[in-house]
């Protein structure tokens, strides 16, 4: 599936990215002009679960990876296609938080979400808290000490991206707990 970002956000999810095929090149010291990114889709043809990957800006570590193409918008980029045009593009990989967090933030910018569930919450893993139920069911409240997350994750084709339960803070451990169990159904 195409995860399409505005060419702002694209700007925030390419300069945590890293060029494929040239990942030791050193970047220019001074600022990068992204106002080409107008004229390109951007096309996630990837997902790698425990794929380390270096923010560039930060420093910091991610352990799941996107792999997005830049396609020229002039030539298309087909959804239907999983590597989505077939020439004038680049390979880039960046965290998959990274990556989350920029369609999300788009997605922001262009929609009135309902803010019911605030689903970029869980654009980066974080603290799920479980509803206590009432009354005496013993089953009911059986994990109640226990802690859970959830984050983004790969599919299991590596090929798009899901939420999932984890049993530990760096969402690199799936919770052998289903979010069925914890969550009332």
């Amino acid at each position: 599936a195409t995860k399409a970002v505005s060419a702002k956000n694209a700007a925030k999810v390419l300069r945590a990215a890293r060029k494929m095929e040239d990942a030791n090149a050193d970047a220019n010291n001074g600022e990068v002009d992204y106002s080409y990114l107008a004229k390109y889709s951007l096309k996630m043809i990837g997902c790698k679960a425990g794929m380390q990957v270096m923010d560039a800006e930060t420093g910091e570590y991610e352990y799941n990876a996107a792999i997005f193409r830049l396609c020229p918008t002039e030539s298309g980029c087909a959804d239907e296609s999983v590597t989505g045009c077939k020439e004038g593009y680049g390979d880039f990989v960046v965290g998959l938080n990274t990556f989350v967090q920029g369609y999300f933030e788009d997605q922001r910018d262009n929609m009135n979400w309902d803010d019911q569930f605030q689903v970029d919450r869980y654009a980066e893993c974080g603290q799920y808290e479980i509803e206590q139920a009432e009354g005496d069911d013993a089953n009911a409240n059986q994990y109640a000490d226990m802690q859970f997350f959830i984050g983004p994750t790969c599919t299991s084709d590596e090929l798009d991206v899901k939420l999932a339960l984890f049993s530990e803070e760096t969402c690199t451990t799936a919770s052998s707990v289903s979010f069925e169990e914890i969550s009332n159904g």
